[in-house]
């Protein structure tokens, strides 16, 4: 056990082996964000929880040699949250993202932090649109059926 301050001003305090970060530990840079979790050869790797901007932002989930990696969840501020696979700090593959705005949730596959691929939009008021999307926006072959029972396919 032991702490570290970093030229930059970065501090860990946690476990050291052979003087690199290993098994737990806690990260604080110079801009206040906060990671505390598991290490492996000085990255974060394992299970770990990482906040920006006074907590505004956090991810709590897999890291994978200093990568968001695996599965996790991301929040904002406004309530809007990721849940799902992420690969290289991304939104990966499957997972499910809440728009607190408007109160839509979309459940599906993503790549490169955007819907692309099958998916489900489903609207407050329970309108629905089953099909295609890409660079996140609804696109392709899909169905939207209305709460009056109105159907669109195309």
């Amino acid at each position: 056990m032991g702490r570290l301050t970093h030229a930059n001003g970065d501090i860990y305090q946690g476990q050291f082996i052979d003087g690199k970060a290993v098994g737990k530990g806690t990260l604080v840079d110079t801009n206040g964000s906060i990671y505390e979790g598991e290490w492996l050869d000085d990255m974060q790797h394992g299970k770990g929880v990482e906040k920006w901007e006074k907590g505004s932002y956090s991810y709590a989930g897999d890291f994978q040699m200093g990568k968001k990696t695996g599965f996790g969840r991301f929040e904002c501020a406004d309530g809007s949250f990721y849940e799902g696979e992420f690969l290289d700090g991304k939104f990966h593959n499957m997972g499910i993202f809440y728009f607190a705005e408007s109160g839509k949730t979309y459940e599906g596959s993503f790549r490169d932090n955007k819907m692309n691929g099958r998916g489900v939009m489903l609207w407050p008021d329970q309108t629905k649109y089953e099909g295609d999307f890409k660079n996140g926006k609804m696109e392709g072959h899909g169905i939207q059926q209305f709460v009056n029972g109105d159907r669109y396919v195309g």
